[in-house]
C-alpha cells in the first residue's frame, strides 16, 4: 500500500467536471462498444486504488480519493460534491513518473475548493487507508453536438476489495463529460444515447460503488419505477 508524504510534484488541473454518467444493460454492451469505438477512439487501460479513513469521513463528506493509473501516468485525483447531479468538484494532480505505485499525498489539493473539504474531513489527522481498487479498459473519442464538445467515455472493467480473495462487482458505464460548449447539449446527447441503447442514469461514482462493495452491501439493480400519483 502506499505510503503518505509530502512531494512536489507538476500542476494542478481541472476544478470542476461536469458529466453524466449511465450504466450500460448486459445486452447492450456490444452496441455501445461499437458506437464507441469508430476509428477515432482511444483506448487506456485505467487502474486505480481509492483511499478513506477507517471510520470513512471522506465518503461521509462527498469526496473520493485515489491514486490512478492511465497507460504510463499516475495522477493523484480528489473529486468532491458539487451539485449532486451533473456538476462536481475536481482537483488532478499528474505525477512525476517513478518506479512502482507513487506514495499517496493529500496536500497536493491545497488550495482548492476540493482540497479544503479533504482538510476539514482530516481534521483529526486521521489515517488513510487502500478501501477498493478498479481496473477498468476505457475507449473513448470526443464528439461535437449541438455546438459544444463532449467526451464519451466506455469503460468496461470491475471493482476488488478485499484483496484477492475479497469481492468482485463488474463495471459497464459510460459517461458523457462536457469540454466546452453550451450545457444544455449534454443532456441532449446523453438522452439519446440512453434512448438507443436502453442506459439507464446512474450518480453514483465508482467511489461510492466501491465503498458499498468493500462493505459488503449489495448493489441493486435497476428497476422500473411504478407510474407516479403525485399530480404533475
Amino acid at each position: 500500500m502506499p505510503s503518505l508524504a509530502l512531494s512536489r510534484t507538476p500542476a494542478k488541473l481541472r476544478t470542476v467536471e461536469t458529466e453524466l454518467k449511465f450504466r450500460i444493460p448486459a445486452a447492450a454492451l456490444a452496441g455501445v462498444r461499437r458506437a464507441v469505438a469508430t476509428a477515432s477512439a482511444q483506448r487506456t487501460p485505467l487502474a486505480a486504488v481509492y483511499f478513506d479513513t477507517a471510520d470513512r469521513r471522506l465518503a461521509a463528506a462527498g469526496l473520493a480519493l485515489r491514486l490512478r493509473r492511465e497507460g504510463r501516468r499516475w495522477a493523484q485525483t480528489l473529486k468532491g460534491r458539487g451539485d449532486g447531479v451533473a456538476v462536481r468538484l475536481e482537483h488532478e494532480v499528474v505525477l512525476e513518473p517513478g518506479p512502482g505505485e507513487p506514495s499517496l499525498d493529500p496536500a497536493r489539493h491545497a488550495g482548492t475548493p476540493a482540497g479544503a473539504a479533504l482538510q476539514a474531513a482530516l481534521r483529526g489527522g486521521e489515517r488513510l487507508e487502500e478501501v477498493f481498487r478498479s481496473e477498468v479498459r476505457r475507449t473513448h473519442r470526443r464528439v461535437r453536438s449541438a455546438g459544444a464538445v463532449i467526451e464519451l467515455a466506455l469503460d468496461e472493467g470491475e471493482l476488488r476489495a478485499g484483496g484477492a480473495g475479497g469481492r468482485r462487482e463488474p463495471v459497464r458505464e459510460i459517461e458523457f463529460e462536457l469540454l466546452s460548449g453550451p450545457p444544455a447539449a449534454l443532456p441532449a446527447l446523453a438522452a439519446r444515447w440512453a434512448g438507443r441503447h436502453g442506459l439507464w442514469w446512474d450518480v453514483r461514482t465508482k467511489a461510492e460503488r466501491g465503498a458499498r462493495l468493500a462493505a459488503g452491501v449489495a448493489s441493486v439493480p435497476a428497476v422500473r419505477a411504478a407510474a407516479s400519483a403525485i399530480d404533475p
